[in-house]
């Protein structure tokens, strides 16, 4: 139950990483189109 939970809150949080990079990536290329 405890490893099962570990690796949830793993992949949660590997999840959130690449969703804040997606969405940062994502500003730039609009911040990059208005300049």
């Amino acid at each position: 139950m405890f490893v099962g939970y570990k690796s949830f809150v793993l992949k949660s949080n590997q999840y959130i990483y690449e969703s804040k990079k997606y969405i940062y990536k994502k500003s730039l290329l609009i911040k990059a189109l208005f300049i």
